[in-house]
């Protein structure tokens, strides 16, 4: 147990190495036989439990851990554990805040106008005093230049023709709605943005006879969203000047980056392009599988650096970690060596490539 350790837990790396698993993580977490499992199976695993402190408070932490075998040949263990209570405080008050705002907004009152289909207002909700500041009375005599700036009036003047056109041509679906952002007036002289839900009121024939229109105001979410877009501007510009590789990929089969700095291509030795529009035509089978053997000694070459690192680091725990991945890029390149040596072999013969594709189809990962 290095330092970090002991003060986490509270414990001495002599009280660490006696009290063993059992005394360290919570027997209660339900997740602690799936991670078991899950190392067993794989030789490692990674996720979040519940830890005991010496004084016997409980803490989440993210763990990392992975088997291996001593020089003795004995199975050994090694467990990297990063303390997450602070993020977990931080999540749960994003949590709460969440709910509180989702609670807030599901209980606002909406507007509700009833208007002709010549635009006149012929029905308002008195909840429109919460919403613009006007009494029901004083705002059914407004026209909609009155109720709208220039811009949502246009907008709203242009759908309301293209609704018309579709009603004339008959094709159109008596039950659907129309929903638009625009901006209202407020009687204090402010602006405010409000989010309108549309549809024709009908008669017994299914024809319009007027518009029903709910209105909630999303002032506070517009600010919020332009809040978020500048935040998301000053973290960008953050991550573009930071001097190491960042890059964000979404999480997709075909893993595609939503976001890389200009570090990030030169850490592989490779340029954005080439990780954004990766290369997809060959000139043959061989080649492709050629190129995947060039890629395994690359990766190869990093861990051994790496490697070399922790040795010169004396640093025993990252020697231990890394040796798994030694293990794996030996097994690695020799599988992707031994395919190009069978391309090598067969040639262009059609029957043996279709031998070879058999041969790989039956493989199944370890």
């Amino acid at each position: 147990a290095n330092p970090e350790a002991c003060k986490i837990f509270g414990w001495t790396e002599q009280e660490i190495i006696k009290l063993g698993r059992n005394g360290l993580v919570d027997d209660k977490d339900p997740r602690l036989p799936l991670l078991l499992k899950e190392r067993k199976e794989k030789g490692k695993a990674k996720g979040e439990l519940l830890f005991i402190r010496k004084d016997g408070s409980c803490f989440p932490a993210e763990l990392a851990s992975a088997l291996f075998y001593n020089s003795h040949h004995q199975e050994r263990t090694i467990v990297i554990v990063r303390d997450i209570t602070e993020r977990k405080k931080f999540e749960e008050a994003l949590k709460k805040s969440e709910e509180k705002f989702r609670l807030i907004a599901e209980n606002t009152g909406d507007n509700i106008t009833v208007l002709d289909l010549n635009l006149n207002l012929t029905y308002v909700s008195p909840s429109i005093m919460k919403i613009r500041g006007y009494s029901a009375e004083e705002a059914i005599h407004q026209t909609l230049d009155q109720i709208f700036t220039p811009e949502s009036f246009k907008k709203i003047m242009q759908i309301f023709k293209v609704q018309m056109a579709l009603e004339a041509s008959g094709s159109a679906d008596p039950k659907r709605t129309i929903s638009l952002e625009a901006e209202e007036y407020h009687k204090n002289g402010s602006t405010i943005w409000v989010e309108n839900t549309m549809s024709f009121l009908r008669d017994d024939n299914q024809k319009p006879i007027g518009i029903v229109a709910t209105t909630r105001d999303i002032t506070k979410r517009k600010q919020a969203e332009q809040a978020l877009r500048e935040s998301e501007a000053y973290i960008k510009t953050i991550l573009d000047n930071l001097p190491i590789g960042v890059a964000v990929n979404l999480l997709d089969s075909k893993v595609l980056f939503h976001y890389m700095n200009d570090n990030f291509p030169k850490l592989y030795q490779t340029t954005r392009e080439a990780i954004e529009k990766p290369k997809t035509n060959w000139e043959g089978l061989k080649n492709v599988f050629e190129e995947a053997l060039h890629h395994e000694h690359y990766i190869t070459d990093r861990i051994n650096k790496l490697m070399d690192l922790a040795i010169e680091e004396k640093c025993h725990a990252a020697r231990t970690l890394l040796n798994w991945f030694v293990d794996e890029q030996v097994e690695e390149v020799a599988n992707a060596s031994e395919i190009v040596d069978k391309f090598e072999m067969i040639g262009e013969s059609k029957g043996s490539l279709y031998m070879l594709d058999r041969e790989l189809g039956k493989r199944q990962e370890p």
